[in-house]
């Protein structure tokens, strides 16, 4: 059995996969992990930057996340990524708050001098302390990406941060 590199296309693409199929498999799920609202934050990790998302009203599980950011991965540029995120599940905490898992889909573009496009997968955690208006949510994730344009590459980035709902 071979041993897979820390960073190679095949573990990148298990990751990718993965992601996707968690984001499939939450959708037959009946938990309810998040209110309709509004997030407002930062984050830091391969990009520094504000980040958003935005809760989808009609569907309590779906929410539609942007970051715009300066990436210090590979060469430094700005970033811009749009991901659509679904709650896989919430684990509600005693004392109150939850904890969900998340698999998350989007677009990436990296304004390197040869400007990146491409995909953009994630799974994370997100930390909800407690419930009420203006709550934090903290998150980490990892996230392989697919640069499909002008030099395709994988890659993986971390992100972790904080958004305020409102």
């Amino acid at each position: 059995m071979t041993r897979l590199r820390a960073r190679s296309p095949f573990r990148i693409f298990l990751l990718t996969v993965a992601a996707l199929v968690a984001a499939v498999v939450a959708g037959g799920s009946a938990c309810v992990a998040q209110e309709p609202s509004l997030a407002i934050g930062v984050s830091g990790g391969d990009t520094f930057g504000v980040t958003w998302k935005l809760f989808d009203p009609d569907y309590k599980r779906n929410a539609y996340e942007a970051t715009v950011g300066w990436t210090v991965r590979d060469e430094d540029a700005w970033e811009f990524r749009w991901m659509y995120q679904r709650t896989a599940h919430a684990f509600q905490r005693r004392g109150g708050g939850r904890v969900e898992l998340y698999a998350g889909a989007g677009l990436r573009v990296k304004l390197e001098r040869d400007p990146l496009y491409g995909l953009r997968t994630a799974l994370g955690v997100n930390l909800v302390p407690k419930e009420g208006e203006f709550i934090p949510e903290v998150f980490i994730e990892a996230a392989p990406s697919r640069d499909l344009s002008p030099r395709p590459r994988w890659s993986i980035g971390l992100a972790a941060g904080v958004r305020w709902r409102l």
